[in-house]
């Protein structure tokens, strides 16, 4: 819904053009399918409008896709704590290794996000006091 809406501003071609290159087509194909020469498919491969259009639905899929990916985070942890218990010793190994790594990670992810934050507050402190 919020696609269409978003999407009212162009015209109906316009907005089938954007669905078919947010699909993976090339502007060519896309233009090809919609029976546009390659000059107009080009042309509006670069209006602005379109452009937006298509950073906006990129940006709404990719929402979407990270929703899905945390909805399985329990899921893999859960899999990953249970296979330390497996009977093989090398699956209980690597999955331990797993743990470990991701753990890491994410304790480096949260350290440096929170020094960004600090230098980002930091830089707004110093702005306020040069106006």
């Amino acid at each position: 819904m919020k696609q269409k809406e978003k999407m009212k501003t162009l015209s109906p071609k316009k907005a089938k053009f954007v669905e078919l290159l947010v699909s993976g087509l090339s502007y060519r194909e896309a233009g090809k399918k919609l029976g546009l020469s390659h000059t107009t498919a080009w042309r509006w491969s670069l209006d602005p409008a379109v452009q937006e259009t298509i950073a906006r639905m990129h940006a709404e899929r990719l929402r979407a896709t990270q929703g899905k990916l945390l909805e399985g985070v329990t899921v893999a942890v859960e899999t990953l704590i249970n296979l330390c218990h497996a009977k093989s010793g090398y699956v209980a190994v690597q999955a331990a290794k797993a743990i470990l790594d991701l753990t890491l990670k994410l304790e480096e992810t949260l350290n440096l996000q929170s020094r960004i934050e600090a230098i980002e507050e930091r830089l707004k402190e110093l702005e306020t006091k040069e106006v």
